[in-house]
C-alpha cells in the first residue's frame, strides 16, 4: 500500500496500518522504519535509478505500443535528457492540443534536472498533461531535441499556439522546429505580469488604483493589440462601457462579433447568441459547436496521423486493478464476518492454506525480504547490470545563488521588521556585526 499517492506521511501511514492489522502487536515494523523506508529505497536503487527509469519505459512500450519515449546519454553514459508521452497524453493532445503550455519553472530533483510538462486545457477547462521531460541543460540544443521528440510523439502534428516563458534558448528552438505559419509562439502572461512592478517603478507599483486598472486592461478579453498602447496611456478609460457590433449573414446563419471571443476561444459569445435568438434560430449552427468543448471529445476512438489507433492503457493497469479489487474483497469478508469467531476462524484457515500453497512454489518468496518489498512498491525489479548511469548534478537556472540587484536588496531590507539592538540602542534592521555606530565600521 503506497500511501504517498494520497499525500499521507509516514506517521499517519503507520497508524492506518495498525488499524488494518488489528493493533500494534501485529505490526512488523516501527514508526521509525516507516519514516526511514524512503531513505532505504533511495539507498537500494542508488546508481541504478536511471537504468530503472529507461527499463520501465521499455516495459511500458512493450505493453502499450502507443507509449512513446526517447532519451540521450553523454559520452560517459550519463543520462542527460529523457522525454515520454503515454497513450492518455497522446489522446488528450489529439483532442485538446490546439494550445500547448510548456513550463520549466517546476521544482527540480536531486540531480537538479529540469522537469517540464507539456499541458493544455480540456473540454471542462481543466488542466491535462500531454507529455513530460527531464533536461540536464536549458540550452538551445536540448530544447531542439525536446521539441523534435514532442513532434515525433504526436505524429508531427503541430499545435496552433505554444506558450512559454521568456527563455532566449527556447525561443530559438521553437523557431527551428515548429513552422511559424502554423504555430504561434506566445509568452506566458504570469511571467510578464510578475515583472510589471519593476518596469513601472516603485511609485506606480504602489498605486493600487493604477495597478487595478492596468490589470483589468491586460486581462480583458476585449483588448485589441493596437488598442493596448492607448489604454495604457489613458489608464482611466472604462472598458465596461465599450459596445460590441455583431455582423449577421442571413445566407448561412453565421455571425461575427467585434469581441472575437469565438475566434479566440472557440466558444460563441453572448452577443452572437442574442442576435441568433432574435433572428428566430431554434438551435445553434453546427459550425459553432467545436468538438473539443463537447462531452464526446474523449469518447470517440483517436488515431494518429499515420492512421494508427491510439491504444488505451487498460492492459497496463490490469494487475494493479486486480490487486486493489483483492484487497477490497478481503476487507469486505472481514467486515461481513464481524465478531463471529467461527467465520473468522474459517477465513483464517483459508488464508493460511493459500499462504502455504504460495510458499511451496519455488518462484515465490515470503514478504519478509525488504528488498523484494521495495521492488514490489516500485513495481519494477532493480537491474543487476547498469549501462545507463545517473545524471551528473546539473547547474541550471535557479540551482545556484543568484546575484541580487541593488533594488531587490533595498526592497528586502525595507521589508525586514525593525528590532532594538543593544549596540546602538536603535530600532533598525542591522545587527551587531554591521552596525553603523560600531567602532571600526
Amino acid at each position: 500500500m503506497d500511501n504517498s499517492r494520497a499525500n499521507i506521511g509516514a506517521t499517519k501511514s503507520y497508524r492506518l496500518m495498525k488499524e488494518h492489522v488489528g493493533g500494534y502487536h501485529n505490526m512488523a515494523a516501527s514508526v521509525s522504519d516507516f519514516k526511514n523506508f524512503q531513505r532505504d529505497i533511495r539507498k537500494h536503487i542508488r546508481g541504478k535509478d536511471a537504468q530503472m527509469l529507461i527499463e520501465n519505459f521499455k516495459r511500458k512500450q512493450e505493453m502499450c505500443s502507443s507509449f512513446f519515449f526517447k532519451y540521450e546519454v553523454d559520452d560517459k553514459q550519463h543520462l542527460i535528457r529523457v522525454f515520454w508521452a503515454d497513450a492518455i497524453g497522446k489522446k488528450n493532445y489529439a483532442s485538446f492540443g490546439d494550445v500547448v503550455s510548456f513550463d520549466t519553472t517546476f521544482s527540480m530533483n536531486e540531480y537538479c534536472m529540469v522537469f517540464a510538462p507539456f499541458t493544455g486545457v480540456d473540454n471542462s477547462k481543466s488542466c491535462v498533461t500531454f507529455a513530460a521531460t527531464l533536461l540536464y541543460r536549458e540550452d538551445t540544443e536540448s530544447f531542439v531535441w525536446l521539441f523534435e521528440a514532442f513532434r515525433a510523439a504526436m505524429s508531427d502534428c503541430d499545435p496552433t499556439c505554444i506558450i512559454t516563458d521568456q527563455d532566449p534558448a527556447m525561443k530559438i528552438a521553437i523557431e527551428r522546429v515548429f513552422d511559424s505559419s502554423r504555430t504561434r509562439h506566445s509568452l506566458c502572461m504570469w511571467h510578464i505580469m510578475k515583472k510589471i512592478p519593476e518596469k513601472v517603478g516603485p511609485t506606480l507599483a504602489q498605486n493600487e488604483d493604477f495597478m487595478s486598472e492596468f490589470c483589468n486592461c491586460v486581462w480583458s478579453k476585449h483588448t485589441e493589440p493596437e488598442e493596448f498602447d492607448e489604454i495604457v496611456t489613458l489608464i482611466d478609460h472604462k472598458r465596461n462601457s465599450k459596445m460590441h457590433t455583431v455582423r449577421y449573414h442571413l445566407e448561412n446563419n453565421s455571425a461575427e462579433c467585434t469581441c472575437k471571443m469565438y475566434e479566440r476561444e472557440g466558444i460563441p459569445c453572448t452577443h452572437i447568441l442574442w442576435v441568433m435568438k432574435e433572428k428566430g434560430l431554434k438551435s445553434l449552427p453546427a459550425a459553432y459547436i467545436k468538438t473539443r468543448w463537447t462531452k464526446a471529445a474523449m469518447n470517440m476512438p483517436m488515431f494518429d496521423l499515420g492512421g494508427n489507433l491510439i491504444e488505451d492503457t487498460t492492459n497496463m493497469e490490469a494487475v494493479k486493478k486486480k490487486v486493489g479489487h483483492l484487497w477490497f474483497e478481503i476487507f469486505t469478508c472481514v467486515s461481513m464476518a464481524g465478531n463471529n469467531e467461527d467465520c473468522l476462524d474459517d477465513f483464517m484457515k483459508l488464508i493460511d492454506g493459500f499462504k502455504q500453497s504460495l510458499l511451496s512454489r519455488g518462484n515465490l518468496q515470503a514478504s519478509g525480504d525488504k528488498g523484494k518489498q521495495m521492488e514490489t512498491l516500485l513495481d519494477f525489479p532493480v537491474p543487476e547490470e547498469v549501462t545507463i548511469l545517473g545524471p551528473n548534478k546539473s547547474k541550471n537556472k535557479g540551482t545556484q545563488k543568484r546575484i541580487k540587484g541593488k533594488r531587490e536588496q533595498a526592497t528586502e531590507q525595507h521589508q525586514k521588521p525593525l528590532r532594538l539592538y543593544r549596540t546602538c540602542q536603535q530600532m533598525a534592521t542591522h545587527d551587531s556585526r554591521n552596525c553603523p555606530d560600531k567602532v571600526g565600521y
